[in-house]
Formats: structure tokens, C-alpha cells, sequence
């Protein structure tokens, strides 16, 4: 017989959530993991972080709600690094290359970055 899980909503946030992101189809995934191509897009501003922090800002506060799948962004000495998924390869060369996203960059503040991109594996996150 299957025990039932006693666990409160903030407990279950707080255990590790692992997903794999491979393009398998979903009845391969492992028991609990969900499989999904995703594609992962790399946006290299370079600059004074505390300059491009701000423009960043900016940018994010003037997305509508629902459109980022996964999103982080990392400051690093020389600049930041924006990783941004897409469902598809397809759909992330639509956005890279698009007007809207050079419109929000310059509407923000932001230079033009430099883009590159890569299939995800596997990504792992802890609530």
C-alpha cells in the first residue's frame, strides 16, 4: 500500500526539485521528473554591473507576466550574464533575433549583448 505524503505545502517547496530538460519524450522521464526540450539562450552584456544592473531591472519590471520559463541572471565582474529558456531552438532564434527583444534592450538602457545558446541536459533547483 502507498503511504501518503503528511507534508505541508511549504515543506514540499523546500525539497529538492529536479527536472530533466532533455528532449526525451515524457513517458521515458524517471517517476517525478518531467522531460521537456528546452533550449537555453546566453545573453553576455558587458559593462559596469552597477550600471547594467539597473537597465536590467528596468527591462524585467516591464515584462508581461507568464512569458519567462526560466530565467537568472549573474553578475560577474566584467558585466552580467542573462540565461533565459526557450521551449524550442526555434522559438529562441524568433526571440534573439527579433525587434521586441532589441526593443526592450534599448528601451531599457542595455547595450547589445552577446548571444549565444545551448540544449539543456539537466537542471536542478531547490525551493
Amino acid at each position: 500500500m502507498r503511504r501518503r505524503s503528511t507534508a505541508t505545502g511549504l515543506e514540499l517547496g523546500r525539497r529538492l526539485v529536479c527536472a530533466r530538460l532533455r528532449g526525451e519524450r515524457s513517458d521515458r522521464a524517471a517517476p517525478g521528473r518531467r522531460s521537456l526540450a528546452v533550449h537555453l539562450g546566453i545573453y553576455r552584456f558587458a559593462g559596469d554591473p552597477d550600471e547594467l544592473l539597473p537597465a536590467y531591472d528596468r527591462m524585467m519590471t516591464s515584462m508581461p507576466p507568464g512569458v519567462v520559463f526560466f530565467h537568472a541572471c549573474v553578475v560577474e565582474p566584467d558585466g552580467i550574464t542573462i540565461y533565459d529558456a526557450c521551449p524550442t531552438r526555434e522559438a529562441f532564434e524568433r526571440f534573439s533575433t527579433g525587434a521586441d527583444l532589441h526593443a526592450a534592450l534599448t528601451t531599457a538602457g542595455l547595450p547589445e549583448p552577446t548571444i549565444e545558446s545551448a540544449p539543456i541536459h539537466n537542471a536542478i533547483a531547490a525551493l
